[in-house]
């Protein structure tokens, strides 16, 4: 098939990070990322899923899947064997990560004029124009767009990376499939973005005017800005917006996010971009075992192992969650929203606390995040069947 061309200048790197062994949508988000023309994908990290050798478990799916694409060309590294504090070791994912945002080795912090460190990096030098030269003569990649990070698991990779080279939360994108949000718990928070004070008012006075897609303040990596959203927004009435306060509790053990409490909570208080897809949004990406079989069985190799690991998974004692003859395909929007940030709506909060039951609480002085409330989940499957069929036509045996 011939390539959908796209603009060079339009493309952005990626790195995708899965406990792809957990059940079985995380492969169909493998797929769509590796067949979308956008995303440069730079590798595929095995992700924990809080079982022992669960990240193992996970690295072997990874290679299933790149085997039945004919893409065994993708760089897929072993992540962390467990939580933060299971494994402090340094994982070839969690390096990886960081050679990746910083072009290299993580840089000894440069002095700055007044002798403290600083986080400028590579060509930092004593004076804003001497790093102006340095970049001027060093160009790279690595300068100029941000490294978007998928993650479609617990963020154990991520925290690990950060812990070694804060440096990089200033060079990468985290897209999350994970927590319950902040939105969800707010008595009338609409997607539109506003929010209703603790007095029951729909003001955006309160807490400011939290951004939606396509309006607000963005830089040239598409995050919103901290003058948007919560930016005047008082503790008190930011905790009335969100989790944690009596009554509300977490509606359910959210997955991801439980998996490695500690390093939510590292990646949400770093400061790094992070673009939030809670669970009441990604829940909402269900197709029907039929129409797998329809449309995603007769595509080759890899859509055979996609919908016979589906069926396997269903039919296990581990699925009795799930409604018996439909899915959730909850990580794909991480990818839907890399290729169009602007395919669902969103709002700018401070960035929740995330609790032993998983449920977000407010902290003060957390950093903004983008928290999705919507997703196109017409968007999300359609691009994902057609590519799988422009690129694996369909045969029926």
């Amino acid at each position: 098939m011939e390539e959908i061309k796209i603009p060079d200048y339009k493309k952005i790197r990626v790195i995708i990070d899965t406990d792809a062994a957990c059940e079985a949508d995380d492969p169909f988000a493998i797929v769509q990322a590796l067949l979308s023309p956008k995303l440069i994908v730079k590798g595929i990290l095995a992700e924990h899923f809080n079982e022992k050798g669960s990240v193992a478990r996970s690295y072997e799916e990874i290679l299933t899947v790149i085997r039945a694409m004919g893409k065994e060309n993708i760089p897929v590294l072993m992540g962390q064997d467990g939580r933060l504090d299971q494994d402090e070791s340094v994982s070839d994912a969690a390096s990886f990560i960081i050679e990746e945002a910083m072009g290299g080795s993580c840089p000894e912090p440069a002095e700055n004029e007044s002798g403290s460190p600083s986080s400028a990096g590579f060509c930092a030098g004593n004076s804003a124009t001497e790093a102006a030269a340095c970049r001027k003569s060093n160009p790279a990649p690595w300068d100029e767009k941000p490294l978007y990070i998928l993650c479609q698991g617990a963020v154990t990779n991520v925290a690990m990376a950060l812990r070694q080279c804060p440096a990089i939360k200033d060079k990468i994108i985290v897209i999350w499939i994970g927590t319950h949000g902040t939105a969800s718990f707010a008595s009338s928070a609409s997607v539109t973005g506003s929010f209703a004070c603790a007095t029951g008012s729909t003001s955006s006075a309160c807490c400011g005017v939290a951004s939606t897609s396509g309006a607000g303040t963005s830089d040239a990596a598409g995050s919103t800005s901290a003058t948007d959203g919560f930016a005047s927004c008082s503790p008190e009435c930011a905790s009335s917006q969100m989790g944690g306060f009596p009554g509300k509790p977490a509606p359910y053990r959210e997955y991801n996010a439980g998996n490695d409490i500690a390093a939510a909570n590292e990646l949400l208080e770093s400061g790094a971009k992070v673009w939030l897809i809670p669970s009441y949004v990604y829940k909402m990406i269900n197709v029907g075992l039929a129409e797998l079989k329809c449309k995603v069985a007769p595509c080759g190799d890899i859509g055979r192992h996609l919908y016979e690991n589906m069926v396997s998974y269903n039919l296990s004692e581990r699925a009795g969650w799930t409604q018996g003859e439909s899915w959730t395909l909850g990580d794909s929007p991480a990818v839907a929203v890399a290729i169009n940030p602007e395919c669902g709506t969103f709002i700018t909060v401070p960035a929740p606390h995330i609790s032993n039951d998983t449920d977000s609480v407010f902290k003060a002085d957390n950093p903004l995040v983008r928290e999705y409330t919507y997703i196109d989940s017409r968007y999300v499957l359609e691009d994902f069947f057609t590519k799988l069929s422009l690129n694996y036509p369909t045969h029926y045996e």
